[in-house]
């Protein structure tokens, strides 16, 4: 077990909500070539797809016109992004992660 709690305790753990970041979902008709190209880029630690979505945490620093510009410029012309708060699939992908790293198990996709 990694951790315990209600949903909404889950929702807000720090390791969740990481200072100086943000969560997105980025509706798109690429979805399945996102994360990758995310995870490339360094201001996005991490992307999955949810549904026909993508759930991404980025720096906070980056505006949703920056976003959308640089999603733009890298063929993802349709994209667009709101803000999120974590769900619980969110919860566990961003735990997971975090294990699997201290485990030193985790690759970070280069471009």
């Amino acid at each position: 077990m990694i951790v315990s709690g209600t949903p909404d305790e889950l929702k807000e753990l720090p390791e969740v909500n990481e200072p100086g970041s943000r969560r997105i979902e980025i509706e798109s008709r690429r979805h399945a070539a996102a994360p990758a190209w995310l995870q490339s880029q360094s201001f996005c630690p991490s992307a999955t797809i949810f549904g026909q979505n993508v759930h991404a945490v980025v720096d906070a620093k980056l505006t949703d016109d920056e976003l959308a510009e640089r999603l733009h410029h890298a063929g993802f012309s349709n994209a667009s992004t709101r803000a999120i708060a974590p769900s619980l699939e969110d919860v566990f992908v961003a735990l997971t992660q975090r294990a699997a790293a201290r485990e030193g198990q985790l690759k970070r996709v280069s471009s």
